[in-house]
C-alpha cells in the first residue's frame, strides 16, 4: 500500500518534515513556541496530519509535569518529530491533551 499524504489547508504558512518535505500542518494550529523537545526548540500545535502515534504511551515526568505521552513521526519517511499528550496527571496542564509537540530542528517551514 502506498501512503498518500493527506492534504492541509493552504490558509497559512505550511509546516512539514524536514527530512522528507511532507506536510503536516499550518501556523494557524500553532498555539505556542515556548517548549523544549529532546533536540531543543519545540512547538505546540492543536492539529497535525500525516503522522503515525506509537500506540502504546509512555509515562513521562516533564518540565512542566508528569504525563503520558505517544511519540509521533511522519507517515512518509517514518522520522520521528515530537510526541502527542494522551493524558496530564496535573489539573493546570489538562489542555495540553490531544495536543501535538513538534521538535523545530525537525520540521521546516514550506
Amino acid at each position: 500500500m502506498v501512503f498518500k499524504p493527506e492534504p492541509i489547508s493552504d490558509s497559512g504558512r505550511l509546516v512539514g518534515c524536514k527530512k522528507c518535505g511532507t506536510s503536516l500542518s499550518n501556523e494557524h494550529y500553532l498555539e505556542s513556541k515556548n517548549f523544549v523537545g529532546q533536540t531543543g526548540r519545540a512547538y505546540l500545535f492543536s492539529d497535525v496530519k500525516n503522522v503515525w502515534e506509537k500506540e502504546v504511551a509512555d509515562d513521562r515526568q516533564m518540565r512542566s509535569g508528569r504525563f503520558l505521552v505517544a511519540d509521533i513521526g511522519c507517515s512518509m519517511c517514518l522520522e520521528k518529530l515530537g510526541w502527542t499528550y494522551v493524558k496530564s496527571f496535573s489539573k493546570d496542564q489538562k489542555y495540553k491533551v490531544g495536543m501535538f509537540i513538534l521538535e523545530r530542528a525537525r520540521i521546516s517551514y514550506l
